[in-house]
């Protein structure tokens, strides 16, 4: 809620500083042509790191590479005619972490996460400097994950195929302790933004929108060595929607 108010903040001194603005630049438009390519990133005031968070509530320590944010991916844009936009996003995240459970375990884990996000845009008159536009995106999104477990003590060890468990918690195989599972989801959104051209060639924007989706979690295998135990967590389906606000300030240029 603080997000989404915070946002809208952001949104009405946009808006209200760009129509001043306006009044004295009305005749010189700053905002790109048919033919001109954006390309951004967010500068993620609100964002927190998925595996960080997730993991930090059990302590471990993580090793992550993330290529774009959370939400706010790195963002190209293609405008083939002056008001009308092709957009393309994407986000890749690769986290590995090594953690020694109170139980004599040593886990190591890895997780990758890609999303790719095509779209497009139309845009409104605004002013010379401000640009608002709805539009629509598909969203495809791959997780992947899988983790080694070693008996300290015995160097017995235990795979976890396609999924992280929490031992941590629970050495009983209970599926409540699953920590994350391979997927594969695909959605649908509909959005509504701003850029706010400070420069002629360099904008900050908002976004918002609401979004359908259905995501496929696949089965997870854990093998234990000794003794020797084979259990499967059988994967499941489930749909989601919602309202989103891009958790940040949008920060781009024009070609």
């Amino acid at each position: 809620m603080k997000k989404a108010l915070m946002l809208l903040v952001l949104v009405a001194t946009f808006t209200s500083f760009a129509h001043a603005q306006g009044k004295s630049d009305s005749t010189q438009t700053r905002k790109p042509q048919a033919g001109n390519f954006t390309t951004e990133l967010t500068l993620g005031l609100f964002t927190t790191n998925y595996f960080n968070n997730y993991n930090g509530s059990y302590g471990y320590q993580n090793n992550v590479f993330s290529l774009g944010n959370i939400l706010s991916q790195i963002r190209g844009r293609y405008f083939y005619q002056n008001n009308k936009a092709f957009r393309l996003s994407f986000n890749y995240e690769h986290n590995s972490n090594n953690n020694a459970y109170s139980n004599n375990y040593k886990s190591t884990r890895s997780g990758n996460t890609f999303t790719i996000n095509p779209g497009l845009e139309k845009h409104f008159k605004g002013t010379s400097r401000l640009s608002p536009y709805i539009g629509t995106e598909l969203a495809l999104t791959a997780g992947r994950y899988h983790e080694n477990l070693t008996d300290i003590n015995t160097s017995d060890k235990i795979e976890v195929r396609k999924g992280w468990y929490n031992y941590a918690a629970s050495n009983n195989y209970d599926e409540g302790y699953l920590y994350a599972r391979n997927f594969n989801a695909v959605g649908l959104r509909g959005l509504v933004g701003l850029d706010y051209y400070v420069l002629t060639r360099f904008y900050l924007g908002l976004e918002f929108g609401y979004s359908v989706s259905y995501s496929k979690y696949k089965d997870v295998k854990i093998v234990q060595q000794e003794p020797a135990t084979d259990v499967t967590f059988k994967g499941y389906s489930s749909w989601n929607s919602g309202a989103y606000a891009n958790s940040g300030i949008r920060a781009g240029f024009v070609f």
